[in-house]
Formats: structure tokens, C-alpha cells, sequence
């Protein structure tokens, strides 16, 4: 008995033990389920605010909101791919840096000084206040003595500024003290009739010397100031007010644009009319000119109008160039960017909008304002603007992507190749025939002494000592391939290619170089002497990209046949054939050899095994040929350059896009990772080398924090509307 009672009692403690082991397996798996779900439900949610905030980004152009809803997506611990490119995007496209209150609500022109740090602003107290930009700050406020302000501009040397005021006088003021300098009375009795009751000032430009100022007023009265002498003159040809004038670069000739629907090219020194442009002469029909702006090159003008419309004039022939379309009601204020390139237009509408001149075509439409926008004005260097609305704000607008460091044009033609000399000094290579080395903290330009007609790729040997660049020879005397010593300063002709070279190359140990192109050559180079080792003779069609592993056994080359063949160095036999469906643009291996990266014309980057050579994953979204795609220092991300004007930024181990990067002016044909991964170098169509700063989402929220976008405070209807914890007590529901 004893024996059985012992027996039942271990039995029962192994029955109980594996109860418990069962009870606590179980609770495990249900911890592990609620956590599973949890976590499904974090990242569902995550992917239900990214695809709102794409919304809010793309369909609604509401960046501030946009960027607001996005932070949201992102908060949770591994956040989606989704939505950490939706907030990149959204923080980093072009909007809204800061809104200041308390300016006029009435129709006022702003002011912004010559190096752009300072803007003058009519208040609402009839007051003109100085707005430091980089701070923010109003630095003083100018007592206007209870006149209205219409019109304000820094005089050229920055240290004065002139005013048009509803007394129908100019008033020049110091602006480190404010103390009124000069008063020019403009309306004189028999100026205007006897029912006028308005002496306004509604208009003012002054001349790039500070020379000349003009000032118009109701009843078509024009008069141009000699600042020298004070001498007042008047222009006779408008028939009602004048709203907007403006000085060519020479002071010669003065822009005029009427309530008359008329715009009159002067001559400022006689007082004639050169010209007269009118969209309608025949037509009684309203369609006041409210606004008119020279273009740089002096022989355009840009008019906005009551008809919603901006138009750019020939002012040789007035002949319309363009009728930008887009507003939906009158353009109260026009401008041009210092280049010529870009317009902006202000309008009653309460958007800003912002134009390809050439073109005609709407960029970018800027929502904000909650009234109509009386003023658009850029900054000096045209990557800025500023914007005066009856909503009482003055609000700063970047133009160019918050990722955009830096922009320099080393080139007239497309860079094909980019390379890191160093951290602050960038290659290019372009069809312009040239090689440049860029400094990209000052700007600077320097060009290697080398000659070509064009210039399609470069390589820089490991050790930095070398330059492999191919091309088109300049002439049948020239060389269309050279190695560039940076320690002689010499170049080593290297002669074996009947036709241009597209690819070039170095073994990862730099001892040997490789090259091909239009000849579909393949030759294998002595890095010490210049000479000829080998050459492949087996590839079937043009050569666009040259790679080697690290162990430097095997060759990548992208061909025109769509395929990348894999040659054995050793033997110079083809061991592989991969395929896309367009020409090859680029290929590289990652620094264990074990993926190869390709691009092609068929607008996908591909990650190839290189055990199997079989297909590892593959990176869509582009929607035009990827010429150009490299890995990260640390391998976690591939940067791709595409004609569609895009770079992307994909996670490798998500096979996800987590950045796209937008600002060429056409396709983005090469790039390449700083050393510290945390930036990227571009080269395009446009000839420019780009800088991006490429940030985490904790950056963004930091660089967002720093003033560079405006983030708005959720509502509780949206955060009801969007589903966002907590909600607000009573939208529980």
C-alpha cells in the first residue's frame, strides 16, 4: 500500500506540475496574443493616419496639418515604412516656417531689406513695424502719426526706408532711429477733382539706385521723384488708379498697372509712354490691372488682374506670352524671382500660388491664409518668400524642400557620375564635356584640366590617388578615357576603345581598373603603368556600368540589352545573365559581395544573391528610368536617382521606401552617400549638385521643433475625425 500510495502521489504532483506548466504556457501565448495585437493594431492604426496624412499632402495640399497627422503615425515604437516617408515628405515639402499677427488687414505692401534678414510691415494700428526674420522679432514699430500705409520699401542702402501714406505725401525715415528724414508731398490741389475724396498713395516703386521713386494715386495720377533734387514730376496716360508700379534694373524705364485695366512702359527721363498693354482695348468690361513686375531680363512684364489672371507680357510688341490660370478671384500682387524662373501671385482667393514662367504651368499652390493675400514677396535669394494677408498674419513660405541643404550649377549640361572626394568636396561629370570638384560648404567650383565633348562616367580608385574618367573624345587626337593622378596632377591616356566610354571602374584592392562602353568592349587595366591586361570580348551589346566584388573574382557589367552579365576576371567567361527589361544603368555590389544591386530603364532596382544569382528583392516606385542607386555606409539603406526628378531612400531589410526627396529641375541621374551616411550628394538634367540631409524621424521632430514648419495643434474634432488618443471629453463617441 505504502508503495501505491507513494506511486499515486508522484503521479498527482506530475499532474499538477504539468497543470501548471500548461496554465503558465498558456497565460505566455495569451501574452503573447495581446501583445500580437496589439502591435497589429498600433501598426494599423499607424497605416490609417500615414495613408490620411498622403491625403491631407497630396490631395488637399494641407502641409500643416499633413505633417501634424504624420507625427501621430509615427509615435508608436516600430512605426510602418508608410509612415515615416509620409512624414518626411510632409515636413520636409515646401510650406509654412512661421506666422506672425497684428499686421494690416487692408490691402498693404511689405517690404523685405536687400539681404533679406529684415521686412518692413504696416500693422494694424496704421504703424510700420521692423520683423527680424531669422528670430522672428519685431525689433521696433515706426510711429506713422495715424496715416494709412499703402506702400513701403527699404532704400538701396538699407539704412532708410520710404513710405506711402493716405495723406498723399512720401515719407523717408532713418531706420536705426525712425526719425522722418525727408516728406514730399505728391497730391497738390487740382491733382484730383473735386469729388475725389481719397488723397491715398495706393502705389510706390523705388529705382535699384534709391534714385527714383514713383507714386500713384486714384484718377490715373502718376508722379516719379528725384530723390537727389526732390523733384516732382507727373506721367499723363492712365485713366483711373494706379495699384502697381515698378523700375527696370537701369532706372530708364518705369512700369505702371491701372484700375483702367492698362499697363504704360515709361520713359523715366523724358516722361513718354513707350508702350501700352491692355488684354481687352476694345472692351468696357472691368478688369482692373492690380499689380505689374518687370522680369529680370527688363523685356517681360507680369500683371495680375480682376479676371483671376496673371499675364506675361512682351513689352517690345505687348504681346501676351502666357495667361497663368488657376486663381479664384483677383491677384492683388505679383512677383518674380531674381533668376526669372519663378512667379508668385496673391490673391483675394486667399492662396498664394507659385509659376513656372517659361512654362506658364502652376507649381505649387500655398494654403494658409484665411482671407484674401494682398502681398507675395520672395526673398533675395529666391528661396523664400513672404506673405501679408487680411487675416492679420505675415507668414514666411520655404520654396525648395526642407531636405535641401545646399544647390550649386558646376555644370551647363546632365552630370552623369558623382563622387565623394571628401566630406565637404564632391565630383561631377557631365555631358558639358567637364570634370569639377565642388566645395560644398562655400559653393566652390574648381574644374580638372581634361578634354572632352562629353563625359559619361568616373570612378575613384580606393586610395583616393586616382580619377577614372570615360567619355567622348574631344577629337580624334584626344583620349575618350584617362586616369587622373591627384598627387601629379597628371592624366594617363589609356587607348583601346574605338568608341565612347560609359563605364569605368577599380578592383576593390585599386591595383587594376576596368572599363566599356559603345565598342562593347570590356578592358581589364594596369592601375601602375596604363597598360592593357585583359580584355572581355564576349559581351553581346553597349556597356552603361562596370562592378567588381571585394575578392575581385567576378565583374557585374549593365548592358543595353537589358541583361547584366557576370564575368569570371580570371578567365574572362561570362558565369551568369540576369534579367531586366531595359537597358542596365547601374550595377554594384555590397562590401561582403554577397547582393548586387542593378538599376534599369525599366524603373526597378533589383537585389540580387550572389551565391545563386537569383533574384533577392526588388525596390518599385519610380516611374521613370533609376539610372543611378547605392548603399548607405552601414548598408541599411539604398539611395536610388530616377528621370522622374525623384530620389528615393528605401529600408533594405523592409524592402520599403522611408524618404523621397524631390528639387530637380528634371531627371536625377547620379548619386551618392556622405561617408557618415546622414547625407546624400545628387547630380541631375539641371546640371546642379544637390545636398540632402537625410534624418530620422525623431530629427524630423527636432528639426520641425527648431521653427522650420509650422505644426499645428490638433483639434478635438480631428482628433475624433482621425481617431487620435486621448480624445477630447464629449467626442468620446
Amino acid at each position: 500500500l505504502t508503495i501505491v500510495y507513494v506511486v499515486i502521489v508522484a503521479a498527482l504532483a506530475v499532474f499538477a506540475l504539468w497543470q501548471a506548466v500548461t496554465a503558465e504556457n498558456r497565460r505566455q501565448e495569451a501574452v503573447a496574443a495581446q501583445a500580437t495585437a496589439q502591435y497589429n493594431a498600433q501598426q494599423a492604426q499607424s497605416l490609417a493616419l500615414a495613408s490620411n496624412a498622403q491625403r491631407l499632402l497630396f490631395r488637399d495640399n494641407n502641409i500643416p496639418l499633413a505633417i501634424a497627422i504624420a507625427l501621430e503615425a509615427n509615435k508608436i515604437d516600430q512605426p510602418p515604412a508608410l509612415a515615416q516617408s509620409v512624414l518626411a515628405q510632409a515636413a520636409f515639402a515646401p510650406g509654412q516656417r512661421f506666422v506672425l499677427s497684428g499686421y494690416a488687414d487692408y490691402g498693404a505692401r511689405l517690404a523685405l531689406s536687400p539681404d533679406g534678414v529684415h521686412a518692413l510691415v504696416p500693422d494694424t494700428d496704421g504703424n510700420i513695424a521692423l520683423i527680424d526674420l531669422p528670430t522672428q522679432q519685431a525689433l521696433t514699430t515706426y510711429d506713422m502719426g495715424g496715416a494709412t500705409v499703402w506702400g513701403v520699401s527699404f532704400l538701396p542702402d538699407a539704412e532708410h526706408f520710404i513710405v506711402a501714406l493716405s495723406d498723399g505725401t512720401l515719407g523717408v525715415y532713418d531706420v536705426a532711429t525712425g526719425e522722418e528724414q525727408n516728406r514730399i508731398t505728391i497730391i497738390e490741389a487740382g491733382d484730383l477733382s473735386a469729388e475725389q475724396s481719397y488723397m491715398d498713395l495706393w502705389s510706390l516703386g523705388v529705382s535699384d539706385d534709391g534714385r527714383f521713386v514713383a507714386a500713384g494715386a486714384q484718377e490715373g495720377v502718376l508722379k516719379v521723384v528725384d530723390l537727389t533734387t526732390n523733384e516732382v514730376r507727373r506721367l499723363e496716360g492712365h485713366a483711373d488708379a494706379i495699384w502697381g508700379l515698378d523700375f527696370d534694373a537701369t532706372a530708364e524705364r518705369l512700369l505702371s498697372s491701372s484700375e483702367d485695366g492698362s499697363i504704360i512702359l515709361w520713359d523715366v527721363s523724358s516722361g513718354e509712354v513707350i508702350n501700352r498693354c491692355h488684354p481687352n482695348p476694345d472692351s468696357d468690361e472691368y478688369n482692373a490691372a492690380w499689380d505689374v513686375v518687370f522680369t529680370p531680363n527688363g523685356q517681360q512684364a507680369l500683371v495680375g488682374y480682376e479676371d483671376f489672371s496673371m499675364r506675361l507680357w512682351d513689352l517690345e510688341n505687348c504681346q501676351l506670352i502666357h495667361r497663368f490660370v488657376g486663381h479664384t478671384n483677383r491677384i492683388w500682387s505679383v512677383d518674380v524671382s531674381p533668376d526669372g524662373k519663378l512667379a508668385l501671385s496673391a490673391s483675394y482667393d486667399s492662396v498664394v500660388r507659385l509659376w513656372d514662367v517659361k512654362s506658364g504651368e502652376v507649381l505649387r499652390p500655398y494654403f494658409g491664409h484665411d482671407s484674401a493675400v494682398f502681398d507675395a514677396e520672395f526673398t533675395s535669394d529666391g528661396l523664400h518668400f513672404l506673405s501679408l494677408g487680411g487675416d492679420t498674419t505675415l507668414r514666411y513660405w520655404d520654396i525648395e524642400n526642407g531636405a535641401e541643404e545646399m544647390r550649386v550649377k558646376p555644370h551647363a549640361a546632365r552630370i552623369t557620375t558623382v563622387l565623394t572626394l571628401d566630406d565637404n568636396q564632391v565630383i561631377s561629370v557631365s555631358h558639358d564635356g567637364t570634370v569639377k570638384i565642388t566645395d560644398v560648404t562655400t559653393g566652390d567650383v574648381q574644374a580638372l584640366p581634361v578634354n572632352f565633348s562629353a563625359v559619361y562616367a568616373a570612378a575613384m580608385s580606393p586610395d583616393g590617388q586616382y580619377l577614372l574618367i570615360g567619355g567622348d573624345a574631344a577629337d580624334e587626337s584626344a583620349p575618350n578615357l584617362i586616369l587622373w593622378n591627384f598627387s601629379t596632377e597628371e592624366a594617363i591616356e589609356l587607348k583601346g576603345h574605338s568608341d565612347g566610354v560609359y563605364a569605368v571602374t577599380f578592383s576593390a584592392d585599386g591595383q587594376f581598373a576596368f572599363s566599356g562602353g559603345d565598342d562593347t568592349q570590356i578592358i581589364q587595366w594596369n592601375v601602375a603603368d596604363g597598360t592593357q591586361v585583359n580584355v572581355f570580348n564576349g559581351a553581346e551589346s553597349r556597356i552603361r556600368s562596370l562592378a567588381t566584388n571585394p575578392d575581385g573574382t567576378q565583374l557585374a557589367a549593365g548592358e543595353t540589352d537589358n541583361l547584366v552579365r557576370i564575368w569570371d576576371v580570371a578567365t574572362q567567361e561570362q558565369l551568369h545573365a540576369l534579367d531586366h527589361s531595359g537597358v542596365v544603368y547601374h550595377v554594384a555590389f555590397n562590401s561582403d559581395g554577397v547582393h548586387l544591386l542593378t538599376t534599369s530603364e525599366d524603373r526597378s532596382i533589383r537585389i540580387w544573391d550572389t551565391e545563386t544569382y537569383t533574384l533577392a528583392s526588388r525596390l518599385d516606385g519610380h516611374n521613370l528610368d533609376v539610372f543611378d542607386a547605392e548603399f548607405s555606409p552601414d548598408e541599411s539603406l539604398i539611395a536610388s536617382a530616377s528621370l522622374d526628378g525623384t530620389i528615393r531612400v528605401w529600408d533594405v531589410a523592409r524592402s520599403a521606401e522611408v524618404q523621397l526627396l524631390s528639387g530637380h529641375q528634371g531627371g536625377v541621374t547620379a548619386i551618392v552617400f556622405s561617408a557618415d551616411g546622414k547625407r546624400l550628394f545628387s547630380g541631375g538634367v539641371d546640371g546642379t549638385v544637390r545636398v540632402w540631409s537625410l534624418k530620422t524621424p525623431e530629427e524630423i521632430l527636432a528639426w520641425l521643433n527648431a521653427g522650420n514648419r509650422t505644426v499645428p495643434e490638433l483639434t478635438c474634432e480631428q482628433r475624433a475625425q482621425y481617431f487620435i488618443e486621448p480624445l477630447c471629453e464629449g467626442h468620446s463617441d
